[in-house]
């Protein structure tokens, strides 16, 4: 859920900080990675919540069990967007003063 929010955040916000493609690919990139990595990492679980849903779903095909599992894969991912867009509608907010279409959330760190 937290990675979710993360993403979903960035993505959001990205075109407000900065115009390039390159630094927007980068930073969602970089944000997708982080979670990768972390995720697997801490809980040896999948990023995707749609290849895990998928996964479970065969595993409970197959076996007959772990299907208590599936409401996470489907209520974390919703519940992180919901608080990425919320992040994001707070960053969007605080507009630059000299330039309405940029944020003044990393003012100073991202030049044009």
């Amino acid at each position: 859920m937290v990675y979710t929010a993360i993403i979903c955040a960035t993505c959001l916000t990205v075109k407000r900080v900065t115009e390039s493609l390159i630094l927007s690919a980068g930073a969602i990139s970089a944000g997708y990675l982080v979670g990768n990595l972390a995720v697997r990492r801490i809980t040896f679980a999948c990023f995707n919540p749609a290849l895990a849903l998928g996964l479970n779903f065969v595993h409970y095909c197959k076996e007959g069990t772990r299907i208590e599992d599936l409401w996470l894969f489907m209520l974390a991912p919703f519940l992180g967007s919901i608080v990425g867009t919320a992040a994001a509608a707070i960053f969007i907010s605080i507009e630059d003063e000299k330039d309405p279409d940029r944020t003044k959330s990393l003012e100073g760190f991202i030049r044009h």
